[in-house]
């Protein structure tokens, strides 16, 4: 075989694989039958934090989030971002860093059986989002808020004041029966 043949050859198949990835990543792919039986199981109510470092360390700045609220991979993404979180300065040494990144990725929606975490999961559609606002679930969920409810409410500032109006966020509870909105009281659904 001559070497333009193997050259061809080669090519041909890396441009083959490149299209199957792709096709893959198109969202075209339907992966339920790749899907576990317990990714079926959905609701508003994802596993509470149990990660006492965690909790100490991230939760000291922001509503200690819920790793069931990301995947692993926008998990992953976040966290090799270094010292640059979301507009803050973060300080972690590698320990910790470490200790927080393998708490967050096994626990990530996807590898967990949580209902909140499978309707992410579903939603997403292959996405992967950047932070948990900007996740697919959690703008249709949050599309019909007016902006006078949260940004322009002291007792909310932000869509990612979790705490602020779910009541039991904490707990990991984000059903609406745990929703009561500062100055405008318990928020039913639409």
């Amino acid at each position: 075989m001559s070497s333009y043949n193997h050259f061809a050859s080669g090519a041909i198949t890396v441009l083959a694989i490149a299209a199957g990835g792709f096709a893959y990543g198109s969202g075209d792919y339907d992966d339920r039958a790749d899907r576990p039986a317990w990714s079926e199981r959905t609701g508003a109510v994802t596993a509470a934090v149990d990660n006492s470092r965690y909790l100490e360390l991230c939760g000291s700045c922001h509503f200690p989030y819920q790793p069931g609220l990301l995947p692993a991979l926008s998990w992953e993404r976040i966290m090799s971002a270094g010292q640059k979180h979301f507009g803050a300065s973060v300080e972690l040494n590698s320990t910790e860093r470490s200790l927080i990144t393998n708490y967050l990725l096994n626990n990530a929606a996807g590898r967990v059986d949580d209902a909140l975490a499978n309707r992410i999961m579903v939603a997403q559609r292959g996405a992967v989002p950047a932070s948990i606002t900007g996740s697919r679930l959690f703008l249709d969920e949050h599309d019909k808020i007016a902006p006078a409810m949260v940004k322009d409410n002291p007792g909310v500032r932000s869509l990612s004041e979790c705490g602020a109006c779910h009541t039991g966020a904490k707990a990991g509870d984000f059903s609406e029966r745990q929703l009561v909105i500062p100055g405008y009281g318990r928020r039913e659904g639409d």
